[in-house]
C-alpha cells in the first residue's frame, strides 16, 4: 500500500539556504573537484562554440552526439560532489551506485536535447509561417519533461548513496516539492548566473579565453550550488531531516 503520510514541508528559501550552507561547510574538500568541474564547463563552452551549437537553431547530428559525450564528464564530477556533500569519504569510488546515477542523470541530459532537436529539424523544412506549432509543442514537451524529472530527482541520488531509492518512491516523496525546488534552483543560480551568462555571451561572440574561463568558473559554481540543492531536498524528503 502506498504511504500517504504527510511529507516534510519545504520552501524555496529553505532549500536555497541549505544548499549554500552545505557547499560552504564542505568547500575545502570540494575545491579540487570544483576545479575539475570548471575545466569540464570550459571544455563544453569551447566545444559548443567550435561546433556552432550555440549559433543556430538546427544543428548537425554529429555535433549534437559529440555534445552528449562532452556532457558525460560533468555528470561524473557531479556524483563526486554529492558524495562529498553527504560526507562520504571515498567520493571517487567506482561502484554500481555510481553507474546507476551516471546512467540516469546522463539520460536526463540527452532526452531534453532530443526533444528540442527533433522538432527543430522537422520545422526547418517548413515555411516560416508553419513552424510555430512545432516550436510551441517543443516548449510544452520540455516543460513537461522538467516537471517529470523534478519528481524523479531523488531516484538517482538514492542509487548513488546506496539507499535503493526507486522511481516510484521519488515520485511520492517529491509530492508538493516541485515548485519550491525549481524556485530554489533559480535562487541559487541567480548570483553566479547573471555575470556567468554575460561572460558566456562575450565568449560566444569573441572567443576570448579570459571571458570563457571566467564563465566556466562562475557557471560551475552555480552547478555546485545546484548539487547542494539536490542534497538538501534529499535530506528533507528522503531522510526527513528538519528545516
Amino acid at each position: 500500500m502506498t504511504n500517504l503520510s504527510p511529507l516534510p514541508s519545504v520552501s524555496a528559501t529553505d532549500l536555497a539556504g541549505g544548499a549554500y550552507r552545505l557547499v560552504r561547510e564542505h568547500l575545502p574538500r570540494l575545491a579540487p573537484i570544483w576545479i575539475v568541474l570548471a575545466a569540464c564547463t570550459v571544455a563544453t563552452l569551447i566545444y559548443r562554440r567550435a561546433t556552432g551549437l550555440d549559433h543556430s537553431e538546427v544543428h548537425p547530428i554529429p555535433a549534437v552526439l559529440g555534445g552528449y559525450l562532452v556532457s558525460l564528464p560533468p555528470v561524473l564530477v557531479g556524483a563526486a560532489v554529492l558524495r562529498v556533500l553527504f560526507n562520504e569519504r571515498a567520493w571517487w569510488r567506482l561502484d554500481r551506485g555510481l553507474l546507476e546515477y551516471v546512467g540516469l542523470m546522463w539520460a536526463g541530459t540527452i532526452i531534453p536535447g532530443l526533444l528540442a532537436e527533433a522538432p527543430a529539424h522537422f520545422a526547418a523544412s517548413l515555411p516560416p509561417a508553419e513552424r510555430l506549432p512545432y516550436l510551441l509543442g517543443e516548449i510544452v514537451l520540455l516543460i513537461l519533461f522538467l516537471w517529470v524529472v523534478t519528481r524523479l530527482q531523488l531516484w538517482p541520488i538514492g542509487r548513488l548513496l546506496g539507499a535503493g531509492t526507486t522511481a516510484g518512491a521519488s515520485w511520492r516523496l517529491m509530492r508538493g516539492a516541485v515548485w519550491p525546488y525549481l524556485l530554489g534552483l533559480f535562487l541559487v543560480f541567480l548570483a553566479p548566473m547573471i555575470p556567468g551568462v554575460f561572460l558566456f555571451t562575450a565568449y560566444r561572440s569573441t572567443g576570448g579565453w579570459g571571458s570563457g574561463a571566467a564563465a566556466g568558473i562562475l557557471l560551475s559554481f552555480g552547478a555546485l550550488l545546484a548539487m547542494g540543492l539536490n542534497a538538501r531536498i534529499y535530506e528533507r524528503r528522503a531522510r526527513g531531516q528538519p528545516a
